[in-house]
């Protein structure tokens, strides 16, 4: 092909037909040129896609310069071409019989013509038909009979048969010629107990494949549907969807080699078992084709392999739900699909489709067809019926969907002979699955509130897309972030009241604070925090920021909002707190029994690209901490060895050892040479008959609290230095000691080991009214409690609120040494001078305003460095205009060098809304200060719209949003 992309890239072809002749004549030549089979064979099928291509290619150029002359003309030149068309292989391609039948079947060049100018197209049509293949003549007798609507109406394509009849050669003077695929086939079930179906039309043999007949010549590529389903046109595949009753081609069974039979037949069954009894049909097309069997049905493989096509079965009760297709138009009402369910049960659970469409009336181009879409797609939304036309199952699998099978031989579970045996291969089939059941688990564990940072790091180490995860719990959880549906919701007035940190009533403007919850109001389900801050013009130039700070903060510290997106809750724990919106689906609120769950196992979609690496690696990982998730968070290590067999030359010790390839210290936790103290609430006295009385107990776990985790060296010198008789006999019982955490043979999900024990050295109790003057978690009781107690009678300053304010006012002005505002926002503390000096200290001066704290102090929101404030950032002074280059940002003050104007070369340090970022233009070096090319530097290079294009690293492009981009000073 080097050759021909070449002349493409030379502009050497003069016109089309020149270019689709020299790409045939090279592609045969590949063909002649080999000698094997295997090689021919594929040469073979790249020819008739080629020859395909070509006709879908002059068909739709025809169709278009059709299209632009008016009626008239477009019938006489139709009418001409059917009259005078080469209808010989060594004719033009670009108007042979192929082009011109696709042309006829085109509806859209026909529905504005007078019934007369139908009537002339058709007569020409049958004057010319003979010269048509004899698989077309029966569909042309109806050219001009079809009433269309809105755009084409796509027919039975002939080229999906497989004739024994002369056919359009694809390559001039080769063998090559245009191949009609099959449509699949069915496999053959056998007898069945029950009454047989009804006799109206006869169902042939079970499955809708036609029997073994004699030996018939197939032409070169039948049975390579499988070969070819992926070069399919949507047009083609809406035209197979159309083809309710597929084609039957006879197969000679009596001249396969049953070795290669057999063979087939076990790689078919092993791919069935290794994915759990069932796959997808163009799995076994493939391997029948790698067998020599091509075109052999799937019922050619025996009983032990069940597929159908063209009949429905009624589903097992307490089988698993297929997932429904999504509605191509309206869904089915409950009426019409308890009659299709109703059908297939007085046929004896087993229906031909066929039978079906006649009963419900159910063919194209009917009312029901025209409502509901075609019927093979309508059947998937019946949970009562079984149709699946595109999955091949074993009969064990079958069975247990459908009832017209027989019953499901239940085998008795083997018992292992020991604890070992059973844990010996900890194979996770669903390692997705796994980690769902994890989060819900946790979730019902800590009372239906989770923090993000427990789960964010098992999802990334997994390699699943976080928005997957999300949609699978998004049943039950509610989870505010940038990958969910929903972040942001407004609360009930029970849930006003019990906001933990609420912003003061008067901290927004009137006018905003209504705009803001009217937009989040109307935005619904929709309701996202990037999508709000684009509405409001919320962003870091907006004086809205400059006002009342950040919009995350101010989200989360009003009333009537509900954001945060620091943890995850169960729905049913925010319920009667937030007001739950309603989508297309229903409302957003905790899911009744009878709703059907989102899907929860794992599926290709659900892999995150970005986290693309080795997948032997990839794939341990998943069976590693699948494991320790399916056991609860901790599992020996013996048991977790066996899954490092894929990487080569890895030991489990690998795997905690910071820094290393294989590194997850991060998330795991060997408590082998290190002992912790356990918490309190996590001791349990009765777990473990300790061979230590209670008072060595209490001393070893007071000696490991009193230092913090120590090494099993650190703790025998601590126990010596200690004086403590027989050091080691104690020793030896850590594993035993209910109060420490020493498990040699145990690993141990860190955010397991996290809730168990002391991992890290705890400081002091921070001194009363530091956790009140920077709140962060929702108060205690027993905080709330001590709030509530009144203050002493010789102090003089008010007592604090019952809650913790989200924002310290403290911070709007520097107050005097010894005030309640200077000692922080809870009790004043007591001056040196005692109680008569306290009453003399005056009453602190009045608040300043926030416009004028805007230029006397540096308030919480202020603290935050703008993203284009970065250093080497080219910057504008707001009064003068001079020009700078930001040498260093520290919260909201900036050190710049002016380089233009008085004082240029003079380093100076100014408060950050002093100055301005330059604007982005084209040419200027820029870089990206958010995002996920954050750091990156490149060039402007362009704009798209209000987005901008970032040459990067010599040929990497990115179009960013100018709001992420920052000029550098040259």
């Amino acid at each position: 092909m080097k050759a021909v992309r070449s002349r493409i890239d030379a502009k050497a072809y003069v016109c089309a037909p020149h270019f689709w002749a020299d790409l045939r004549e090279s592609l045969s030549a590949v063909e002649r040129g080999r000698d094997e089979r295997s090689a021919k064979s594929k040469a073979q099928q790249v020819l008739k896609q080629v020859a395909r291509l070509e006709v879908r290619f002059w068909a739709k150029e025809s169709t278009g310069m059709l299209r632009e002359l008016d009626p008239e003309s477009r019938l006489e030149r139709m009418r001409d071409w059917v009259l005078t068309f080469d209808a010989s292989e060594s004719g033009d391609q670009s108007s042979g019989p192929a082009v011109l039948y696709q042309v006829l079947n085109d509806v859209s060049l026909q529905k504005d013509f007078e019934p007369s100018q139908r009537d002339s197209l058709l007569a020409a049509v049958r004057e010319s038909l003979h010269k048509f293949p004899v698989e077309m003549q029966a569909v042309l007798e109806r050219v001009g009979t079809l009433q269309g609507g809105g755009g084409p109406q796509v027919l039975s394509d002939w080229r999906r048969r497989n004739q024994p009849t002369s056919q359009e050669q694809a390559v001039p003077g080769g063998s090559t010629r245009l191949t009609f695929v099959p449509a699949p086939r069915a496999t053959v079930l056998p007898a069945l107990p029950g009454p047989t179906p009804p006799a109206a039309a006869p169902l042939g043999p079970p499955g809708g494949e036609a029997a073994p007949a004699a030996p018939v010549a197939m032409s070169a590529g039948a049975g390579l549907e499988a070969a070819v389903s992926t070069l399919k046109p949507p047009e083609e595949e809406a035209a197979e969807e159309e083809e309710v009753a597929p084609a039957h081609e006879p197969f000679d069974m009596a001249s396969v080699d049953p070795a290669a039979l057999e063979r087939a037949r076990r790689a078919v069954l092993a791919v069935l078992e290794a994915n759990g009894g069932e796959c997808q049909r163009h799995h076994v097309r493939t391997l029948l084709r790698q067998a020599g069997l091509e075109g052999m049905p799937i019922s050619g493989l025996g009983t032990s392999v069940f597929f159908s096509a063209t009949e429905v079965f009624c589903r097992r009760p307490g089988a698993p739900p297929a997932a429904p297709a999504a509605p191509a138009r309206s869904p089915v009402p409950e009426e019409l699909r308890r009659q299709m369910a109703l059908l297939v049960q007085e046929a004896g659970g087993r229906l031909a489709l066929s039978q079906m469409m006649e009963a419900l009336q159910w063919h194209p181009h009917s009312i029901r067809h025209s409502m509901h879409g075609n019927l093979r797609k309508a059947v998937t939304q019946v949970p009562e019926l079984f149709f699946e036309p595109k999955r091949v199952f074993s009969a064990g699998q079958a069975r247990r969907y459908i009832t017209a099978l027989g019953d499901v031989e239940e085998e008795p579970p083997e018992q292992p002979a020991d604890a070992a045996t059973a844990s010996a291969v900890p194979y996770i089939a669903d390692p997705f699955a796994e980690l769902l059941a994890t989060i819900q688990a946790w979730l019902e564990r800590e009372e239906g509130v989770l923090s993000q940072d427990s789960v964010l790091p098992l999802v990334k180490a997994m390699g699943f897309k976080l928005r997957s995860v999300i949609a699978a719990l998004s049943r039950s959880v509610f989870w505010c972030h940038p990958e969910a549906e929903c972040e942001i919701l407004l609360r009930t007035p029970a849930g006003a009241a019990q906001h933990p940190r609420p912003l003061p009533k008067v901290y927004l403007h009137e006018q905003v604070h209504q705009k803001l919850l009217a937009h989040i109001r109307s935005m619904g389900s929709k309701a996202k925090y990037d999508k709000l801050a684009g509405a409001l013009g919320w962003n870091a130039r907006s004086e809205l920021r400059k006002a009342y700070g950040t919009l995350r903060v101010v989200l989360a510290g009003l009333r009537e909002v509900f954001f945060d997106p620091a943890r995850i809750y169960l729905k049913r724990a925010l319920d009667g707190l937030v007001e739950w919106p309603v989508n297309r689906e229903g409302r957003l609120g905790p899911a009744q029994a009878e709703e059907a769950p989102p899907l929860q196992h794992w599926t290709p979609a659900a892999d995150d690209p970005r986290a693309a690496c080795d997948p032997a690696w990839l794939g341990v990982r998943r069976q590693v901490l699948g494991a320790l998730m399916h056991r609860g968070g901790a599992c020996e290590a013996e048991v977790l060895r066996p899954l490092l067999q894929p990487l080569e030359g890895v030991e489990l010790e690998a795997l905690l050892e910071p820094g290393s390839s294989h590194d997850l210290s991060e998330l795991l936790l060997w408590p082998r040479d290190i002992v912790y103290c356990r918490r309190p609430e996590a001791v349990v006295e009765a777990m473990v008959d300790a061979p230590v009385t209670r008072e060595a107990r209490l001393a070893l776990a007071d000696v490991v609290r009193r230092q913090g985790p120590l090494r099993v060296e650190e703790l025998r010198a601590a126990l010596e230095a200690n004086g403590t008789a027989d050091a080691e006999a104690l020793l030896a019982a850590l594993p035993q000691v209910p109060e420490l955490l020493f498990a040699p043979g145990v690993v141990l999900l860190r955010r397991v080991a996290e809730a168990t024990a002391i991992l890290v050295r705890e400081d002091e109790p921070p001194p009363a009214g530091a956790a009140e003057a920077v709140p962060a978690l929702p108060a205690s009781e027993a905080a709330v409690e001590a709030a509530k107690t009144p203050a002493e009678p010789e102090a003089a300053a008010p007592a604090p609120a019952s809650t913790p304010q989200f924002f310290s006012f403290s911070e709007f002005s520097p107050a005097p040494q010894g005030s309640p505002a200077a000692e922080g926002d809870g009790e004043p503390t007591e001056p040196a001078g005692g109680v008569a000096e306290q009453r003399d200290v005056q009453p602190p001066a009045k608040r300043p305003r926030l416009v004028e704290a805007e230029a006397q102090s540096t308030s919480a929101w202020t603290q935050e460095v703008p993203p284009w404030a970065t250093a080497g950032a080219a910057v504008t002074l707001r009064e003068g205009g001079q020009e700078g280059v930001v040498l260093r940002a520290r919260g909201s003050t900036c050190t710049i060098r002016l380089l233009n104007g008085d004082g240029a070369g003079e380093e100076r340090e100014l408060a950050t809304p002093a100055l301005l970022p330059v604007s982005p233009r084209v040419g200027a070096d820029v870089r990206v200060v958010a995002g996920e090319r954050c750091g990156c530097q490149g060039k402007l290079v362009g704009l798209a719209g209000a987005d901008g294009v970032v040459q990067i690293a010599g040929m990497s492009y990115e179009t960013l949003p100018m709001g992420q981009l920052a000029v550098l000073a040259s």
